[in-house]
């Protein structure tokens, strides 16, 4: 943005104060996708496990959604896409959300022949899910369907209620020509016949579906179930010691924590730690109370992460008063649990433990000292400022950048002394990342008045060759600068401003090889500061500082000429802009000037030739003569919405030229508009 005193009459700009000086896939595409999801989610249903290719990671009884009244609604709404595959997500969503509204639209679905049959199966089963009232008879009728996905549907929805009037239904289609009935059909078998399921359950992990048995036989009471699992826990065979816990977390079955708890302290692969921890993670935290501090308080150090993971979902006095009284423990038995430890304390009560968590800002291991920080930052009382001091130029960068967000959102202000000097070490640092993230909090706390220990503070930058840190720098500064400041911030970098400027001056072309720059306009015969020209086609011109605020100096002519917009777009126009800069040697040096728009440059009142073409961005080699030198830049753009120029002023070796001011002459009192 520049702002510009004027005499042009016209209107201005508010903003300018004037001064003295998707793409839907194939119906057989579709069709493909449904069927293989149709034929997963069949094989690996359960009463609480998404089908396959579900939404992400977190599931809705272990993270709630931040808006669960607006996602009820969103879903409500998405069942009525064409997508089956968004209409699949909402179902998942709705359910476990229960949401008792859906039961209308859902029934709605089932009973629409219209639909595809994997649709309606899906909807059949979210019915069952939520205890639809008309649900049992739905799928007593859909189990003898001629499409298979609507049978295994069928039986999976039998199963979810448990009702004795599907046990034959589902052991007779444990022998049906599809597969996925199959599977369906002998998981529903076990959930409504239990005992009665064993023999074939056991004949399914001996031969096929093996993989519905995996799942089928958690719901298996007998004394030969229990067996089979712990056998399952315990085999060499990864897969299925991860099937089976899996199967164990989808029933939620509380019998079988103390087995899962144990297997999960000796299971060596990392996929299926994963897995047992996913199935952990969908039982209550009721149930998972007891259990989990019974790991705290004993030597189970392999648990120990997970059961601070489970244990902070919902935080309770009594499993922080274990944790606090267990803390020597784990950071003997496994140091990387302490912020999770950590953690759980802050959640519960983040100003109750602020002083326990700011001993560990100092632990050897970056993981401890970046959980420290974080506790820390739930703490409404805690002095931020004098406690992460340290952490902010911390070796590890997780830890920085841990130290960064809470100052960001935990405090207000600079803290006592000034932010300049709160933040002066990690603003000498080498490492360049640091450097950055302390700017980044610097632009929110800088005031007007450290200007001046911030100019001295961020002065390497703005000399330096780091031209991203010389942006930043610039940026930063440039927000809080008075007019004074900004130009030593552009002569810093060795941008040239503040400018008189003149225009806009009207070309029209006497043939079709004329342009605008072989036209000659009186300031470039003669420099009047009283004088006032006739421009062409609009009100008569005369000189005016122009300074910009931009980072980089430029000035924008179509922001300037604001007021003559429209004139502007309908022609060519020309425009000067003088300066004169006082050098303190006479040297060469390198002109840099970036335009929209054709160009010209005049040093001393000789006219310079540019490097490259008319148009655009162009480097100058030239000498400065010790003392005042005088610029003129003419411009001529066509289109005035694209008019914006800037200049920089390098020595021999391409860097600012200490010591160089600007200055332009006395520019008359702001004209009346006329």
């Amino acid at each position: 943005m520049s702002r510009c005193n004027s005499g042009n009459s016209g209107s201005r700009s508010h903003a300018a104060r004037l001064e003295s000086p998707k793409v839907p896939a194939s119906s057989s595409l579709r069709r493909f996708v449904a069927s293989s999801l149709c034929a997963l989610t069949l094989a690996a249903s359960s009463f609480a496990q998404p089908a396959p290719a579900t939404r992400p990671a977190a599931h809705y009884d272990t993270v709630a959604p931040r808006n669960p009244e607006l996602l009820v609604r969103q879903s409500l709404q998405q069942l009525q896409s064409t997508d089956w595959i968004l209409r699949w997500q909402a179902m998942e969503d709705l359910v476990a959300l229960k949401t008792p509204a859906a039961i209308q639209p859902l029934s709605a679905i089932v009973n629409s022949p219209k639909e595809h049959p994997w649709v309606r199966s899906r909807a059949l089963v979210a019915m069952a899910r939520l205890g639809g009232p008309s649900v049992l008879e739905q799928a007593l009728s859909l189990s003898a369907d001629k499409e298979p996905e609507l049978r295994a549907g069928a039986v999976e929805a039998l199963g979810i209620l448990g009702s004795d009037r599907g046990l034959q239904i589902a052991k007779d289609r444990i022998s049906d020509p599809s597969p996925a009935v199959q599977s369906a059909a002998l998981i529903a078998f076990a959930r409504i016949g239990k005992g009665a399921a064993w023999d074939a359950v056991s004949a399914g992990l001996a031969g096929v579906p093996k993989d519905a048995a995996f799942r089928a036989i958690v719901y298996v009471p007998t004394a030969a179930a229990r067996q089979k699992i712990q056998t399952l826990l315990e085999a060499n065979d990864t897969n299925w010691r991860r099937q089976i816990m899996a199967a164990i977390g989808e029933s939620r079955d509380t019998q079988f924590l103390p087995a899962l708890l144990a297997h999960l302290a000796v299971e060596v692969d990392i996929g299926n730690r994963q897995v047992g921890e996913s199935a952990l993670a969908r039982f209550d935290d009721s149930a998972l109370a007891e259990p989990l501090l019974a790991v705290l308080a004993a030597d189970k150090s392999a648990l120990y992460r997970v059961a601070l993971k489970l244990l902070a979902r919902r935080s309770t006095k009594a499993a922080c008063d274990v944790v606090v009284s267990s803390l020597a423990r784990i950071e003997k038995a496994d140091p990387p649990s302490l912020p999770l430890a950590l953690d759980l304390l802050a959640r519960f009560d983040g100003e109750a433990y602020r002083d326990l968590a700011a001993k560990y800002l100092k632990h050897a291991l970056p993981e401890v000292r970046c959980g420290a920080v974080a506790a820390l930052a739930r703490s409404r009382t805690a002095d931020q400022f004098t406690l992460l001091r340290d952490a902010l130029v911390d070796p590890d960068q997780c830890v920085r950048a841990a130290a960064f967000q809470s100052l960001r959102r935990n405090t207000r202000g600079a803290p006592k002394g000034g932010i300049i000097a709160y933040l002066a070490q990690p603003l000498a640092s080498k490492d360049l990342q640091l450097v950055r993230e302390t700017m980044g909090l610097l632009r929110d706390r800088l005031t007007r008045a450290e200007l001046p220990q911030a100019m001295a503070a961020l002065d390497p930058l703005l000399t330096g060759t780091d031209a991203e840190l010389q942006q930043y720098a610039a940026h930063v500064l440039a927000a809080v600068a008075d007019d004074e400041a900004l130009t030593r911030l552009a002569l810093a970098r060795g941008f040239l401003t503040p400018w008189l400027v003149i225009g806009p001056f009207n070309f029209e072309a006497a043939d079709a090889k004329a342009s605008a720059m072989s036209a000659v306009y009186p300031p470039e015969k003669e420099f009047d500061l009283d004088a006032k020209y006739d421009p062409g086609r609009a009100d008569r011109v005369n000189w005016a500082m122009c300074r910009s605020h931009a980072d980089d100096a430029s000035v924008d002519l179509a922001y300037v000429y604001g007021g003559r917009r429209r004139l502007l777009r309908s022609g060519q126009y020309v425009a000067y802009a003088l300066v004169d800069v006082v050098a303190p040697n006479a040297q060469p040096v390198t002109l840099r000037v970036q335009v929209k728009g054709d160009w010209c440059l005049w040093l001393n009142g000789v006219k310079l030739p540019a490097e490259g073409a008319k148009s655009g961005p162009g480097n100058i080699t030239s000498q400065l003569a010790k003392g005042n030198n005088r610029l003129l830049l003419k411009l001529a753009a066509g289109d005035g919405r694209e008019w914006s120029y800037r200049v920089q002023l390098l020595d021999k070796d391409n860097h600012p030229i200490n010591g160089l001011k600007t200055t332009v002459p006395a520019a008359p009192e702001e004209a009346a508009p006329q």
